[in-house]
This record gives structure tokens, C-alpha cells and sequence, in this order.
């Protein structure tokens, strides 16, 4: 169980998702409530460039899928 989460170093690229796996976004003012925390293996974080720390969770979950399908790419070559 993988957790998109400002309050890590890792980034997404650096993440490889294996096969079939559930993903957690919190909630754009609030994060990932505590009782999931628990639950989740390893965060990531979505770098980007300027001032920005957050993205709309809409907007991280497509940056996260697009990942995701990469990695699944590599795996299956």
C-alpha cells in the first residue's frame, strides 16, 4: 500500500510499484488520516518546480497513475 505524502523525501520516481497495489491520496487540507498512515508501507512525494509543496489531488493521482503504467511497461518487457 503506497501513500502520495508531503511528509516524505522519496520521490515518486524513485518508487517501483509492483503489480497490483492499492494507493492512498489524503485529503487536499487535511493529508492522509492516521488509522491509513498505519497501513501504508511507503510514501512518496511528487516533486515539482516553483513554490508549490501541494498539487490537487486530482492532478496527483493522474502524475501517479502515469507512473504506475510506466513501471508496469518496464516490468512486463
Amino acid at each position: 500500500l503506497y501513500g502520495a505524502s508531503l511528509d516524505t523525501k522519496k520521490s515518486i520516481d524513485s518508487i517501483s510499484f509492483k503489480g497490483q497495489c492499492g494507493i492512498v491520496f489524503g485529503s487536499e487540507s487535511h493529508g492522509i488520516s492516521p488509522t491509513l498512515q498505519n497501513l501504508i508501507t511507503e510514501n512518496f512525494i511528487i516533486k515539482g518546480s516553483g513554490n508549490s509543496d501541494s498539487l490537487n489531488v486530482a492532478v496527483s493521482v493522474g502524475i501517479t497513475l502515469f507512473q504506475y503504467s510506466l513501471t508496469i511497461k518496464s516490468i512486463k518487457k
